[in-house]
Order: structure tokens, then C-alpha cells, then sequence
């Protein structure tokens, strides 16, 4: 098999094979600063520039990725999370985070599928054979959000544009993993993931607004049977991510919220963060008084990150 970096165009090795020793080390250390975490991914100018990265931010990716906490008694990790000094060095096997929008739920998941090309193992995949990561939410339009901000990222990035196999698609762009062999990001409707996820390697799966994905017998789009569709097709070190800001006081996630909130295990983490800690630029003050006054219901959902009582549920 031809290696990661022959196997790239002469557009993505301009940046690190080509030019002076001191060239090539440069670009491969910016490629380390940025590729190297999920928390570097995040913030760096050359991955999503996310420079207002708050502490709690930094925290969850440090979690995603099984980094050591920043600061394991934060009160606002204690909160959002529980205790996660157990799971130092171990990456989750599933991640549900339900948070306050905007908090910069998309981006995370974005930078979330690059890492998982990264980070999974491939060894003893069959030749041939392109594991994926989809990006699923409620429909393609949903989905469609993160893709733009994946696509849109990456082709900005010289650093991030080297790992293209080639150019992204309309749904769809293929990344070299580190052992040279391509893998796969896709966005999927919630409705079509029963059928277009089968017979598939996943090196990671994010489901977008997954709070409002309703469980198995409830809709034709429904959270249980993707779920059961994917984990016996993960990848070893692969991830199952469920992202979203919190609806109706019922269906997967909230009892996921309910019965494993503030009790992270390997298996699963769930994550509930407000709006003041994920995002104080946007949630300040005045804004978080304004919407309380005005729609106490829409501040319990938006900011606190809580589920609507089930009468504004009904």
C-alpha cells in the first residue's frame, strides 16, 4: 500500500515534504500542535480557532480524548460531570453530552470526527474495506450544519487540508488515518441510519441533537436502534458521541440523563452543561435575566441545559 503521505497530492504535501529541513520540521510540529488533541484541535488557529474556549470546554475534551482533567475538583466539571479522576488515560466508550445551545455543541462534534480518524485502531482491517464515521441527526439538513463546518474547516487548514484523500463530497469527505488507509466522514438522517450503516467498520459515530430522538416503537427515526445498529460495529478505541441541547422530559438521552448523570464509567459519560459555563461570552448576565424574565421555560431548555417540565413539554 502506497503510505499516508505519498499517497497525498502534490496540494496537501506542499506544506510539510517540500521546501527546507527547517520548513518540513515546522509544518510537522504545527501538525502535532494541532493534531495532537482534541482540546488543541479545538482552540488552534490552524484547526476550528475556537480562541474562547472556556474551561469547561477544554475539561470535556480532555474527557472525550481520556487526557488527565485540568483540574479534577473544578466545581463546574462537578457539576456538568461528577468525578473524573477514575477515568484518567480512558476514553469512553460512549459520550453524551447535552448542553446549552450555543456552546459550541457543532464545532465539538466536528473536531470530534477528526480526532476519531486519528485515534482508532485499524489493525487487521480487511483491504478494501473504508471504516466511516457518520454524523447523524433528526434529517440531512440538521446533519448538513456539522458538514459545513467540518469541510469548511479543513480546507482552510493547511495542516488539517494534508489529510484529504481527496476533495470532500456534498456529504461526505474521506481523511487519512496515521497508518496511511482512508477513512470515511458522512452525515446521515436519523431515519436512513438502520439501512446505511450496516455491513460498515465504524472508527466513530456522532449523533447530533440526539435529545430529540425518540426511542425504539416511538418514530421511524429512532435513537435505540441506531445505537444497537453501530456498537457491535465500532472499531476498537472508537467512540459512540451523543450531542445536543435538552427537549421533552422523555425518550433516550433524558433517561440516559437521569440514570447516569454524575456517574462516569469507561462505558458511558453523560454530561449536563449550562450555558453560563459553556459559553459566558454569549450567556452573560443580562442576557440570562432577559430570557429568565421573559420565558422562564426557554432559559430552563436553552441555558440551564435542563429538560422542560412535562406541562411546556405537552
Amino acid at each position: 500500500m502506497r503510505s499516508a503521505m505519498g499517497a497525498r497530492s502534490s496540494r496537501g504535501r506542499a506544506s510539510s515534504t517540500q521546501g527546507s529541513p527547517l520548513l518540513r520540521a515546522y509544518w510537522q510540529h504545527q501538525r502535532h500542535e494541532v493534531l495532537g488533541s482534541l482540546e488543541s484541535l479545538l482552540p488552534h488557529r490552524l484547526g476550528f480557532g475556537l480562541s474562547t474556549a472556556t474551561p469547561l470546554q477544554r475539561q470535556l475534551a480532555r474527557l472525550v480524548d481520556g487526557a488527565p482533567t485540568l483540574d479534577p475538583s473544578n466545581p463546574e466539571l462537578l457539576e456538568a460531570v461528577g468525578d473524573v479522576t477514575p477515568l484518567v488515560g480512558v476514553r469512553p466508550r460512549e459520550v453524551t453530552i447535552v448542553a446549552a445551545i450555543r456552546s459550541a455543541k457543532t464545532m465539538l462534534s466536528a473536531a470530534a470526527a477528526i480526532r476519531m480518524t486519528q485515534t482508532v485502531d485499524l489493525e487487521g482491517l480487511g483491504h478494501g474495506e473504508v471504516p466511516r464515521v457518520p454524523i447523524l441527526s433528526l434529517d440531512l439538513d440538521l446533519a448538513q450544519v456539522a458538514h459545513q463546518h467540518l469541510t469548511g474547516t479543513v480546507l482552510a487548514s493547511p495542516v488539517l487540508r494534508e489529510l484529504l484523500v481527496e476533495e470532500p463530497k456534498a456529504d461526505s469527505l474521506k481523511l487519512y488515518h496515521p497508518s496511511g488507509r482512508p477513512i470515511e466522514i458522512c452525515t446521515v438522517a436519523g431515519k436512513r441510519a438502520g439501512s446505511s450503516l450496516i455491513a460498515r467498520w465504524m472508527a466513530g459515530v456522532i449523533v447530533d441533537e440526539a435529545p430529540r430522538m425518540a426511542g425504539e416503537g416511538e418514530a421511524v427515526a429512532n435513537f435505540d436502534e441506531t445505537r444497537r445498529v453501530i456498537l457491535g460495529r465500532l472499531r476498537p478505541g472508537a467512540q459512540f458521541i451523543s450531542i445536543g441541547s435538552p427537549w421533552a422530559p422523555f425518550g433516550p438521552i433524558f433517561e440516559q440523563v437521569q440514570e447516569n448523570w454524575r456517574k462516569p464509567t469507561a462505558q458511558r459519560v453523560v454530561v449536563r452543561a449550562p450555558g453560563w459555563a459553556m459559553n459566558p461570552v454569549y450567556w452573560t448576565p443580562e442576557r440570562m435575566d432577559e430570557l429568565k424574565a421573559s420565558d422562564p421555560d426557554a432559559f430552563r431548555v436553552d441555558c440551564a441545559a435542563e429538560f422542560a417540565a412535562p406541562e411546556s413539554a405537552l
